[in-house]
């Protein structure tokens, strides 16, 4: 007989159903427990475990429960042996197929690095590019996954124009010509100031550039990039772009963290990971939020104030931490509008306890916040009298927006204007006669999506550049296929100044084109100077990128906007 026949019982291991991003292959896992590790020590959400003993041991989550983390894709590269893959890739594409190119995130401010991997003409995978100073070796889950959007059948690929209440497709002569024509017959008849437009903050800064550019040719500075922002009180007063004090790679170096209408773990994923390392190494984190939102990193105080008292709560700590100095009026105008507790005088000695550098952290939700300016304020006046560093939290390549000049009071590389324009929120109730949408969904991307719709419905003319049908206006007249960032060249700029260029990863789709192009041929049709870019780098060269260190606190003389909408200087 075959004395080498297996005559014992093999081991085969259910495949669980982890989530619509991780699948499972568990007869290869060799229980290395990496993956159980990293939800631990990394990413401090344990969402897998080991139960069982011996043979009986597995991988497996809480009953019930998936891994749905914000940084649960990177168990995927952790994993020696396949057993857990990335379910949009498995059996998409073969390794050796694979073309990679290297990539920039345009999802948030950090600016991850990223490898994309292409085939056939198709966005297959994306992994992280290890980048010490900015995102380490890992990625978000946004930024890993998203790709899934670009090769979506939602893509606009062919230039549209409205012909009676239906759009149809046309060539891009025909949709230039149209929009070019409608621009130029509105700047005449009505002056160029009846002409609007709004950008992503998700574009690069070239697109950036030569929107304001466009839009400074025809006579107008009504360009803004700010779409959730409803303060805009201290425009005048800003730095050159919101941005960390403290660069993110020595965030876990400092010895205390503020967050201020911040959910660091949804608004930036990877900086969190930094801070629960602050908090490894016995650095101290406190939180004055609206809600108590669940971190992947000890507080150690965590503050819940109403929405509307998130200045007044900031106020008192501020008062607080400085001690004896002469408080402005109207510090203590807001500082009034709350009860004092305890709470914010352990969060001031906090601050004022630790050696080492401090760090005031502002999220999206003090940015958007109705009394932003007062935030900023606050936090400015604060710095100036402790040290404090700041940060101010910008969205996606929103930095790069305020150096290419795309806001209404500035032009590229923070030069004034005589007469700032409009700002987005003055756009929308202004009801212009013509606007240019670049890149956003109008339904999503604006605080006061219900006004753009009302202004959209009352305008002329409505130019649209847009990635996907779906995000298309009901009211645009021509609408322009953007290609995304996988299939355009570009810059992006981070919170830290950092300036980082890429190529296209591949060609794009269609009759899509990248945004940088449209606007160059866009400029050419309405004759106007300027416009005779061949690459991204000559539009880039334009912009200077020699940035200073980042100082983001607001200039000396800022008003500080009192409790009863007064204001007066605070420095």
């Amino acid at each position: 007989g075959d004395v080498s026949r297996f005559s014992e019982g093999k081991r085969v291991v259910d495949d669980p159903d982890i989530g619509p991003l991780i699948e499972t292959d568990m007869t290869r896992c060799i229980h290395c427990t990496r993956c159980v590790r990293f939800g631990q020590e990394v990413a401090g959400i344990m969402e897998l475990g080991a139960i069982g003993r011996g043979e009986d041991m597995k991988i497996a989550t809480v009953i019930g429960q998936t891994v749905d983390s914000e940084v649960s894709g990177n168990v995927i590269d952790l994993c020696p042996v396949g057993a857990l893959t990335s379910k949009p890739y498995r059996f998409s594409a073969r390794a050796w197929e694979l073309a990679s190119h290297d990539a920039v995130s345009p999802h948030d401010c950090l600016g991850s690095n990223l490898n994309i991997q292409t085939a056939h003409d198709t966005v297959k995978r994306v992994l992280p590019r290890t980048n010490e100073q900015v995102n380490e070796c890992w990625l978000s889950d946004r930024d890993r996954f998203s790709y899934e959007g670009v090769n979506s059948p939602d893509r606009l690929l062919q230039p549209l124009v409205r012909v009676g209440d239906r759009f149809e497709e046309v060539a891009w002569e025909v949709a230039l010509q149209r929009a070019a024509s409608a621009l130029s017959d509105i700047g005449k008849a009505e002056g160029p100031s009846a002409i609007g437009a709004l950008a992503s903050p998700t574009a690069t800064l070239e697109e950036f550039f030569l929107l304001q550019q466009l839009m400074r040719g025809l006579g107008s500075d009504n360009v803004d990039h700010r779409l959730r922002q409803r303060d805009f009180r201290d425009d005048s007063f800003a730095a050159l772009f919101p941005g960390t004090e403290l660069p993110v790679e020595r965030i876990q170096d400092a010895a205390c963290i503020l967050l201020v209408g911040c959910h660091l773990r949804k608004e930036l994923p990877l900086v969190a990971l930094r801070v629960r390392e602050l908090c490894r190494m016995g650095g101290q984190v406190a939180a004055l939020n609206p809600m108590d939102y669940e971190q992947n990193f000890p507080l150690t105080e965590a503050l819940v104030v109403a929405p509307s008292a998130l200045p007044a709560a900031l106020a008192r700590i501020a008062i607080a931490r400085v001690g004896q100095v002469e408080v402005p009026e109207e510090l203590r105008q807001w500082a009034e509008l709350i009860a004092d507790s305890e709470e914010f005088a352990r969060t001031a000695k906090m601050l004022s306890d630790v050696e080492g550098e401090v760090v005031v952290v502002l999220g999206q939700i003090a940015a958007q916040h109705r009394e932003a300016s007062a935030l900023r304020a606050i936090a400015s006046w604060l710095a100036q009298h402790t040290g404090i560093r700041l940060a101010f939290l910008p969205e996606a390549n929103s930095a790069a927006a305020w150096i290419a000049g795309c806001v209404p009071h500035r032009r590229a590389n923070g030069d004034g204007v005589q007469e700032p324009g409009l700002n987005v929120s003055q756009m929308l109730t202004a009801r212009l006669s013509a606007y240019l949408l670049f890149g956003l969904e109008p339904t999503m991307d604006l605080a006061a999506a219900g006004n753009l719709v009302s202004a959209l419905s009352d305008a002329s003319f409505v130019l649209s550049f847009s990635t996907f049908r779906s995000a298309v206006p009901a009211q645009a007249d021509v609408v322009f296929p953007l290609a995304p960032f996988t299939e355009s060249a570009g810059t992006y700029v981070n919170c830290d100044g950092r300036a980082q260029s890429v190529e296209a990863a591949m060609d794009p789709r269609g009759m899509a084109r990248p945004g940088w192009k449209i606007l160059r041929v866009l400029g050419n049709y309405l004759a106007l100077p300027g416009f005779d870019y061949i690459t991204a780098d000559d539009v880039r060269s334009r912009v200077n990128l020699s940035l200073p260190e980042v100082v983001c606190r607001l200039e000396e003389g800022c008003p500080l906007p009192g409790a009863a909408s007064k204001s007066v200087p605070w420095s």
